[in-house]
């Protein structure tokens, strides 16, 4: 999984009410990725949403690199990859990724 900055904040709206919120920021993005932890073979699934319970929309082999990580949401990681002359992008199990070392 990405590594994450946390910050919080407090807003007061024109009624003078306090709104609290926080975001996550994920340090890996952008960064290149490669598939791990698959044998040899085997086929690592690229779905629709971040979870098992959305469709297969594509996958990669064993040993797919460059992959663009843009977030994570749980342990479900968005990507960005190139399949031959075609972009494109999916969600997958962030188990399986490691971030590539330059």
């Amino acid at each position: 999984m990405s590594e994450r900055i946390y910050d919080s904040y407090a807003t007061l709206d024109r009624e003078g009410k306090t709104f609290f919120g926080c975001c996550a920021f994920d340090l890996d993005r952008g960064k290149l990725f490669h598939v791990v932890g698959l044998p040899a073979g085997e086929t690592l699934n690229v779905r629709k949403g971040p979870s098992g319970n959305f469709e297969v929309i594509d996958k990669l082999s064993y040993n797919a690199q460059n992959l663009e990580q843009q977030h994570c949401d749980g342990p479900w990681c968005f990507v960005r990859y190139k399949k031959g002359e075609q972009k494109t992008a999916g969600w997958v199990h962030s188990r399986y990724l490691q971030k590539t070392q330059p």
